[in-house]
């Protein structure tokens, strides 16, 4: 019953397919076609790794639908190019694979020596992240954390904030977007390792939902990752820990409440 596909997969001729954070709904619309603009980030992938996602695909379909998807046979993806990047595609399930994903992301966490940049939209780590994120900060990794003002769940962006008293007194530094809402689900490391993918930093991702997440591993990639990350912070706003301890007694109010949910949100 609590089964959720979050998964944000095309695929096109089983040669290309896009992942990402992407719904296909009229929030992304342009204001000016009468959407919301949404923010958010998608990948596009070609070669062998499209045959991984063209069976995570199918696995849910022949779960979930009595028509088969392959009467004419499986498409086969095309063969790695000459000067590709290393590509993973990581899909969790509330199978013994749940955790896949998470994993991966603690790895490259415990591995840091210099950078962590996370954008997400919300924001609702587990305690193994949080700590890892807490001991990259005390290595002196330079951790920071893109956060949605606007958002389209009010509770969690409640929850979140519950945990920025604690992440900024370590040192990590927030940054809350100020456009249309952020919806995005990446991090960046050390400027090689990057994810882009549905996978949310929360418990609904963690433990309930089908999510998939691209691992891509190199260095002109992680370049622009970043970039994108640095003109996103030029379009919010720090938050500072001084300020932060004067906001109104009835917003921490809230923001506890809701945090006392966080395994429901």
């Amino acid at each position: 019953m609590r089964r959720r596909d979050h998964r944000k997969i095309v695929i096109v001729d089983g040669a290309i397919a896009f992942l990402g954070g992407m719904n296909l709904t009229d929030e992304y619309a342009p204001t000016s076609d009468g959407g919301q603009g949404w923010h958010d980030v998608q990948v596009e992938i070609e070669g062998p790794e499209v045959k991984d996602l063209v069976t995570l695909f199918a696995q849910v379909w022949t779960q979930e639908e009595d028509d088969p998807l392959f009467p004419r046979g499986r498409p086969e993806a095309a063969a790695a190019r000459r000067g590709g990047v290393l590509v993973a595609a990581i899909g969790s399930d509330q199978r013994p694979d749940r955790k896949a994903i998470g994993n991966a992301y603690l790895h490259a966490l415990q591995k840091a020596a210099k950078r962590v940049w996370i954008a997400n939209a919300y924001f609702v780590p587990s305690l193994k992240f949080h700590r890892a994120l807490r001991h990259a900060a005390a290595r002196g990794v330079d951790v920071r954390i893109l956060s949605p003002v606007k958002t389209d769940v009010q509770p969690v962006y409640y929850a979140s904030r519950a945990l920025f008293d604690g992440l900024l007194r370590r040192g990590i530094r927030i940054f809350e977007y100020q456009g249309p809402v952020l919806h995005a689900k990446t991090c960046v490391i050390d400027g090689v390792w990057s994810s882009i993918g549905s996978y949310n930093l929360d418990h609904l991702s963690i433990i309930r939902n089908l999510e998939v997440t691209a691992i891509i591993l190199d260095e002109k990639f992680g370049s622009c990752m970043e970039a994108l990350f640095e003109v996103d912070c030029k379009n919010s706003v720090e938050v500072k820990l001084a300020e932060w301890r004067r906001r109104s007694p009835r917003r921490m109010l809230l923001e506890q409440f809701w945090f006392q949910f966080r395994s429901f949100l």
